[in-house]
């Protein structure tokens, strides 16, 4: 099944964080426990377990930027100027233009390690053993093989998107791609509204309420529904919450046969206009009779007609009422327009419900006819307008060929979207929390959960470890602004001038990148969602460890202190592993939690917030 093969993939790559996170301490000189140690706490935290089971692309981000991480770290571990740099540093530049690709939030560990590479440039200016040649030759390498590549490799993802996804289907309104789905219609690149034409090429959006299109497919409402009334059997009209091709209507008006009467196409479809809406998929007509709807037995059933030769007559006259016309022009604009759709037969009106189609309708949302038509629900818009001459040919083509854009023009569009537009989100999601209570692990964030009883998914945080690991971070930075008190002082012997230098470059590595990655998140709009940390809290583990080898090396004089040292570290991953066993209920979502007995702990110890069927 491809969803499993897809979840294989998360796993793998989040296992691979495991040794990664260990040769990264390794390689910047930390001794063999103090890499270990936040390796196996990787391994234990509920969290990490919970997001190698779910397919998105967080984990790929994560590893792909620990990997240019490690990459910079060996290239600055070099000591004399030979090959290896131009290795390093285009391993960094790969993996930088990849985990952009799949997340921006990349670019702070991305931040860290241009940081990492630039400060040992720095080092080798004033090396003797470096020509002036060589030189010009490592700052071009470091400056133009991290940025050109990068571009590149983020340019042509962006081309084989918008050049081969043009048509992709299922894909949310409301996540980013969505947005960048539509963002390629033909309708973005119009500043001026367009009218909507006969022959026109259009989606209907819902306006209110949820936010869906006027959709259809070639399946037909069953003979009789559960509850045993009959339908029209005809094909299945539904509002669908994605972008999506069967989205897609031709206008055709209707003429009233008058001699001399304009039938041309691109005449404009105005207020009061008879129109009929043609399924581009199927061919169908959008139809409705006195049929009683699937859902909502008090309402008529939209359909496409499919002539079974029953003498159910085909109906498929639509007038258009423009709610909010203008007194300069009575035109369908497109996008701007809000429009009534009026069945002609019956003067009922083209609606939704919040009612859901069972398994026949796939969970697609109900559509109906209303004979009330005084409310928000029976108000659309043209969401896309594509005019005649190139509707035609669109279902051949697609829409990305039909447009007269080049790739680059509809890469800038979708960037637009992504970086100028303004998203109305009302209130933030139920489980958004301040970074503040991902430090201190009052945050979690529920994956699943079963329709029936209570067996659910959760991320959850380690809160001993991730205080621990927070609190090492305010350790590590105390000790090296005392130890460079002390060499400004004179107090720190000559011989140790080297611990001083290494721990200046493991506070730089753990506490920027653990700040580079958090911080920012205090200063968004909308509370963000706890998987955000994922990559701060790498660098609150990775700095546990630079805390550990620097106490380590400082107990190494006393055996007793030494013993003592290793058995609390062995006790905080003993701690690590007995908790993420506890809560493994609501890791694997494996048994019945409706009994209430771990969730009512978790709640009183740790405040947590949980989510409870009502069943």
């Amino acid at each position: 099944m491809p969803y499993v093969c897809l979840r294989v993939v998360t796993v793998i790559l989040d296992s691979l964080l495991t040794p990664l996170v260990y040769h990264i301490l390794k390689t910047s000189k930390a001794n063999s426990v103090s890499a270990i140690l936040p390796a196996l706490l990787i391994a234990t935290d509920p969290t990490f377990i919970v997001q190698s089971r779910i397919y998105s692309g967080d984990s790929l981000s994560i590893l792909l930027s620990l990997v240019g991480l490690y990459s910079a770290l060996n290239f600055y571990r070099l000591n004399s100027p030979n090959c290896g740099a131009t290795r390093w540093v285009l391993a960094l530049s790969i993996t930088i233009a990849l985990s952009l690709s799949m997340k921006y939030s990349a670019v702070f560990t991305t931040l860290l390690s241009f940081s990492v590479i630039l400060s040992k440039f720095w080092q080798n200016l004033a090396d003797a053993s470096y020509t002036k040649l060589m030189l010009w030759r490592q700052a071009a390498l470091i400056i133009l093989l991290p940025t050109l590549l990068p571009l590149l490799v983020y340019a042509g993802c962006w081309t084989v998107h918008v050049s081969t996804l043009h048509n992709a289907a299922t894909i949310s309104s409301k996540s980013t791609l969505g947005t960048l789905s539509s963002a390629v219609e033909l309708t973005e690149l119009n500043i001026a509204p367009r009218p909507v034409t006969n022959g026109s090429l259009i989606t209907l959006k819902h306006l209110h309420g949820r936010s869906c299109w006027l959709h259809s497919y070639d399946l037909m409402y069953p003979k009789r529904y559960p509850d045993g009334r009959g339908s029209s059997h005809q094909q299945q009209v539904t509002c669908y919450p994605f972008v999506d091709q069967n989205n897609r209507w031709i206008v055709l008006k209707h003429f009233t046969g008058v001699s001399g009467e304009d039938t041309a196409d691109n005449l404009a479809i105005k207020h009061g206009d008879i129109v009929s809406l043609l399924h581009e998929q199927t061919g169908r007509l959008l139809n409705s009779h006195l049929v009683a709807a699937p859902m909502t037995s008090t309402k008529q059933e939209v359909s496409c007609y499919v002539n079974h030769n029953v003498s159910m007559d085909i109906q498929p006259g639509w007038m258009i009422d423009i709610d909010d016309r203008s007194e300069d022009t009575d035109d369908w604009l497109g996008r701007v327009s809000e429009i009534k759709l009026i069945h002609v037969n019956t003067s009922a009106a083209l609606s939704t419900t919040s009612k859901q189609l069972p398994g026949y309708g796939a969970g697609q949302y109900e559509l109906i006819a209303d004979s009330f038509m005084f409310h928000e629900n029976t108000l659309w818009v043209a969401d896309e307008v594509l005019p005649p001459s190139r509707a035609h040919s669109s279902q051949i083509s697609g829409l990305s060929n039909i447009t007269l854009l080049y790739c680059l023009e509809k890469i800038y569009i979708l960037h637009k979207r992504i970086f100028v537009s303004v998203y109305d989100y009302s209130e933030d999601h139920e489980y958004s929390s301040s970074p503040l209570h991902w430090v201190t692990g009052h945050s979690t964030l529920l994956y699943w959960m079963h329709p029936v009883d209570n067996a659910q998914i959760y991320m959850l945080p380690n809160v001993l470890v991730w205080n621990i690991s927070a609190f090492s971070l305010l350790i590590l930075l105390a000790v090296q602004i005392v130890s460079n008190i002390r060499v400004r002082r004179g107090i720190t012997p000559c011989h140790l001038s080297d611990t001083t230098t290494a721990l200046e470059k493991h506070v730089a590595i753990g506490v920027g990148g653990y700040s580079l990655n958090l911080f920012p998140y205090f200063f968004t709009s909308q509370s963000p969602l706890l998987y955000n940390y994922l990559p701060a809290l790498v660098f609150a583990y990775i700095t546990f460890g630079y805390l550990v080898n620097h106490v380590t090396q400082s107990v190494q004089s006393s055996r007793w202190a030494r013993i003592l040292f290793y058995m609390i570290l062995l006790q905080v991953v003993c701690t690590s592993f007995i908790f993420t066993l506890w809560i493994s209920p609501l890791i694997y979502g494996s048994i019945d939690t409706s009994q209430l007995v771990l969730i009512n702990r978790l709640q009183h110890l740790f405040g947590w917030r949980f989510s409870l069927n009502q069943n």
